[in-house]
């Protein structure tokens, strides 16, 4: 998967980028994004039911277990 293409940092400007994969039953947190290199410096993959936690400013953990009735 491809955040983002190389030239296009602009995209990088949301401090958290969280994606809910209903497919592959995960969701997927991307943080501090650097611009400069069009990329996300830090990525973390779970499972549905274990939970996710964002870092600031978004400073929250998120349950996924509810998202399990959603997963195709």
């Amino acid at each position: 998967m491809e955040l983002c293409g190389k030239g296009a940092g602009v995209r990088l400007s949301r401090a958290v980028h969280l994606l809910i994969d209903r497919d592959a039953g995960t969701v997927d947190m991307h943080a501090n994004p650097d611009p400069e290199r069009g990329y996300y410096g830090d990525t973390h993959r779970a499972p549905f039911g274990e939970e996710v936690t964002l870092p600031g400013p978004v400073n929250i953990t998120l349950d996924t277990g509810i998202l399990k009735n959603d997963a195709r």
